[in-house]
């Protein structure tokens, strides 16, 4: 897929009572595009919110649940995060793709800190035009050498 900036295999399914039709074994991935990008999709297939699925065909809500929480987990000790985003980005827009991750709040100087601490962040230098959010234009940053995961 175009724009997929991340790839993981999650695992196989193969339950005989996943599908109640027929024996169907699944290999299941996490994939990843940026959060600005708008890749081109399927025919009939949408963009959804996680948390406002409705109710998906056989095993499929446990498959999402465990992309997930595999994300989830992963925002927490890797630069996953950066595979969300595009090549530049400020801080507000880093901690909103994480907040959408994660499904809970997140303070951008904690993640800033974090992730400098880290190594992870490179300033350019640049500020972005001042915007609807309160304070000075917010500082351009950018990825550092995003490493396999």
């Amino acid at each position: 897929m175009a724009g997929l900036t991340h790839l993981e295999q999650l695992g196989t399914r193969s339950d005989p009572g996943r599908d109640p039709a027929q024996r169907t074994i699944a290999t299941v991935y996490l994939g990843l595009v940026p959060t600005m990008s708008d890749p081109e999709l399927p025919e009939h297939a949408t963009w959804s919110p996680v948390d406002r699925l409705r109710r998906l065909a056989f095993d499929h809500d446990h498959v999402v649940a465990d992309a997930v929480e595999r994300l989830r987990g992963k925002l927490s000790y890797t630069n996953l995060g950066f595979a969300l985003m595009p090549g530049e980005f400020t801080i507000a827009e880093l901690r909103d793709a994480y907040v959408a991750a994660l499904g809970r709040e997140v303070a951008p100087t904690n993640l800033q800190r974090v992730l400098t601490r880290r190594g992870q962040l490179v300033a350019t230098g640049e500020l972005t035009p001042a915007g609807a959010r309160a304070g000075g234009p917010p500082a351009v940053s950018g990825s550092a050498t995003v490493t396999s995961w």
